[in-house]
């Protein structure tokens, strides 16, 4: 979950508590990146797909960390590997920020209508898409085999840990009748690690 930063040196048209305020701009964050970068469908693939996964990519609070993107990679019988890569113009933290100064509650439509979606198409060979997929699933397998020596160490200590400033990644994954999807955000866990490297390296093809 994201923590916003709203900055409220202007008057607002309506007073919203605190409490109900961030929760607020959290679902309308959510809402409103759905809109911009819909989410895959959770029917079958298109007939031929071998195989298809879609990371998304939320910021975190630090500007230099740039702004939302959204990377599909779909593999089908016979046909060249498509890699999209959608990003944003602007992030929509900063949008929120504005919009908040003189609507206490705005619609998802209305920051979404704010932000420029921009979809550029990477040209790989299938092997590097096959590799991008094998690389993901050894990095959430073995995030996940590390996840219960964790829970025995927060029963028995009592304390766990919560990064809120860190940036995030969802990624949605389908191959046949086997679908799922994973989101992180701590910074050190391999599926964190393999997604920001996976990122910028479609990114370095484009450029």
């Amino acid at each position: 979950m994201f923590i916003f930063l709203i900055f409220t040196s202007h008057a607002q048209q309506t007073q919203v508590p605190p409490s109900e305020r961030i929760g607020d701009v959290n679902d309308i964050y959510g809402a409103a990146l759905d809109r911009l970068f819909p989410r895959p469908a959770s029917d079958r693939a298109p007939k031929g797909t071998i195989m298809s996964f879609v990371l998304r990519y939320e910021p975190g609070l630090d500007p230099a960390l740039g702004a939302e993107s959204q990377i599909k990679v779909t593999l089908t019988v016979g046909i060249e590997p498509l890699v999209e890569y959608y990003s944003a113009d602007r992030r929509l933290e900063s949008v929120l920020n504005d919009v908040l100064q003189v609507n206490a509650r705005p619609t998802p439509d209305e920051i979404a209508a704010r932000v420029q979606i921009s979809r550029r198409v990477v040209k790989v060979s299938s092997s590097q898409a096959l590799k991008w997929q094998r690389e993901m699933l050894g990095a959430i397998g073995t995030t996940f085999n590390a996840l219960p020596t964790e829970t025995r160490r927060i029963y028995k200590t009592g304390t766990s840990y919560i990064t809120l400033d860190a940036s995030s990644y969802e990624i949605w994954y389908s191959e046949g009748l086997e679908n799922f999807r994973l989101a992180g955000a701590d910074p050190a866990s391999p599926f964190a690690k393999w997604a920001e490297h996976f990122r910028s390296e479609v990114i370095s093809k484009i450029r």
